[in-house]
């Protein structure tokens, strides 16, 4: 029912007229808590496999959690920086 799902609005403030046309940026960012119910590991396993077709690919993880020492072992290819405060994170996310 409809009850069950709920819009959430982004959190970060990007403006996007700044930024170029042509971003050739081939980085992708998964910001949240580090646990199973968020999926980073689908995250990670994806910049995995997309690393071995395009090997430029950046994954950046910006969060805490109890998974995080376990897939930084998991995948060395993709770049944890834990927690960040929100105000950092629009540094990244207007690169991605």
């Amino acid at each position: 029912s409809s009850d069950k799902f709920y819009r959430v609005e982004n959190f970060v403030n990007v403006d996007r007229s700044n930024r170029h046309k042509e971003n050739n940026n081939k980085i992708f960012i998964c910001v949240g808590r580090v646990v199973e119910e968020k999926g980073v590991d689908i995250f990670c396993k994806a910049i995995k496999k997309a690393k071995k077709i395009e090997p430029e690919i950046k994954g950046i993880v910006l969060g805490n959690g109890p998974l995080l020492e376990k897939l930084k072992r998991m995948y060395p290819e993709v770049e944890f920086l834990g927690w960040v405060d929100h105000m950092i994170v629009d540094k990244y996310t207007v690169n991605a």
